[in-house]
């Protein structure tokens, strides 16, 4: 009984920790869009890069986290934006 109920426990704390991660991507999809769209309405273009963002809007993230593909294809196409969770942060 209580080998059953430490697996238990540490199902539970699994399921918390991943129900935290999905949180905290969509949050970080959410910054980043929020961010890209106010930058195309303040300054008329999208921004260059992810590194652009970080600079001149405040973007910050855990980069040991997530790794955010940033392509743009024009100042006036909405970039291409894929966030990807880390191997070993599971």
């Amino acid at each position: 009984k209580g080998t059953s109920s430490m697996k238990k426990a540490e199902l539970v704390e699994a399921m918390l920790a991943e129900d935290e991660r999905v949180k905290q991507k969509e949050s970080l999809e959410n910054a980043i869009m929020r961010n890209v769209t106010y930058c195309y309405t303040i300054e008329g273009a999208y921004p260059e890069s992810l590194d652009y963002l970080k600079n001149n809007y405040g973007l910050i993230y855990d980069e040991e986290l997530f790794f955010v593909d940033y392509h743009i294809s024009g100042s006036n196409i909405l970039p291409d934006i894929t966030i990807i969770e880390r191997e070993g942060n599971k």
